[in-house]
């Protein structure tokens, strides 16, 4: 029962009660009316009978005196009392024929009384009934409807239902999220490991039958690519089980970018483009070293893939943040690939031959472990931009 309705159920009940008081009232002055009025009638002719000639003056008399709640009696008014009458000897017959009044009206009151808690408690059982049939049917993996809210002391408790409720559901579409995402890494691991494991079997029966050279290294790149996939695979299952630790030690954004860059310039593909990186003073945030590196390698080796003459590296520092933008003038991400960028084993439609798909998501990992942040977009004039902020606080 909702409260506007409790509050209806008090006042209706409150008005009965008087109404039932009120009619009591009534009745019992009509009923002693009547009694005055017969005790008089009574009275007068007794007198008359015996007394005829004075009629008159005793009608006068008792006209005179009719109006009792208007007249200040004093003590020498109670003139019975001389012969030892008192009220008392009058009332009893009064409240005789006044009893069953009083007592219809009280047990009426009761009554409504005993009504309005029945109402109250009936409500209280349908609600908790409704409530009881919703967990059920939740039990069951039914669908169910959302409940009509009410004010009502149950609402609290709705709520609260509703709330568990709501993190159950998030909780189950999570779990089983992470189920098809871990059935989807397992695939693809499968995937990157068959290509290569083919490979090496051909290139074992070419060398058993020709023993050339350049099957030995061709075998060689298969087995780095193998290596490097195992590496790359046992740091993210480091990361998701949260044991992988990170120094917080002050490091030097120069620096970092710097060591990055030399780890990529014996690459085939850094030996054609111009890297530009300047040294801008003392810029530095609180992080990992050698894992900011690892991070940073793998952002600068993905814009070297794409770009056509070459790669440009900034930093800039504020009391908030420290910002480093990695970007090249290739021709930058495709729009729907945007949103996956970062996503294990994703490969876009403009993905290079040989990759395994780890390298960028391994990248925002390492950062969100450093109190940072990285995104991928599309720069105005061309070119692909990843924009990495490491936060202050």
């Amino acid at each position: 029962m909702e409260k506007k309705d409790i509050k209806l159920g008090a006042c209706i009940m409150l008005i009965c009660v008087l109404l039932s008081g009120s009619l009591a009232m009534i009745a019992g002055a009509l009923h002693y009316a009547d009694s005055q009025y017969d005790i008089l009638s009574n009275l007068a002719q007794k007198l008359i009978s015996r007394y005829p000639n004075d009629e008159q003056s005793i009608i006068r008399m008792i006209k005179e005196n009719s109006d009792i709640y208007h007249r200040v009696q004093s003590d020498k008014d109670n003139y019975l009392s001389l012969y030892g009458y008192e009220v008392k000897d009058f009332a009893i017959g009064y409240l005789k024929k006044m009893l069953p009044v009083v007592i219809m009206a009280a047990s009426l009151a009761i009554g409504l009384v005993f009504a309005l808690f029945y109402l109250v408690k009936k409500n209280e059982r349908e609600r908790i009934e409704v409530l009881t049939r919703y967990l059920e049917r939740l039990n069951m993996g039914r669908e169910v409807s959302i409940l009509p809210n009410k004010e009502d002391p149950f609402s609290g408790l709705q709520d609260e239902i509703y709330k568990t409720v709501t993190m159950l559901y998030k909780t189950r579409e999570e779990a089983v999220a992470a189920k098809k995402n871990y059935a989807d890494n397992l695939a693809n691991i499968a995937h990157q490991m068959k290509t290569p494991l083919t490979s090496m079997s051909l290139m074992t029966q070419l060398i058993k039958a020709d023993r050339k050279e350049e099957y030995v290294e061709q075998l060689q790149k298969q087995i780095e690519r193998l290596t490097k996939l195992e590496e790359a695979l046992l740091l993210l299952s480091r990361i998701d089980a949260g044991v992988l630790e990170l120094e917080k030690e002050n490091v030097d954004v120069y620096t970092i970018l710097r060591l990055s860059v030399e780890g990529l310039e014996e690459l085939p593909i850094a030996k054609a483009l111009e890297i530009k990186l300047e040294n801008r003073g003392a810029v530095s945030y609180m992080g990992d070293k050698e894992w900011s590196i690892e991070a940073f390698t793998n952002l600068i080796k993905n814009c070297m893939e794409y770009a056509k003459n070459g790669i440009t590296i900034e930093y800039i520092q504020n009391p908030i943040y420290t910002e480093i933008k990695v970007w090249d003038d290739g021709a930058g991400f495709a729009e729907q690939d945007l949103p996956h960028i970062f996503e294990r084993f994703y490969r876009g439609g403009r993905a290079k031959e040989g990759g395994i798909g780890i390298g960028l998501a391994l990248a925002k990992s390492l950062i969100a472990m450093q109190n940072g942040c990285v995104e991928a977009k599309n720069l105005p004039a061309g070119g692909a931009c990843f924009a990495v902020r490491f936060y202050c606080h």
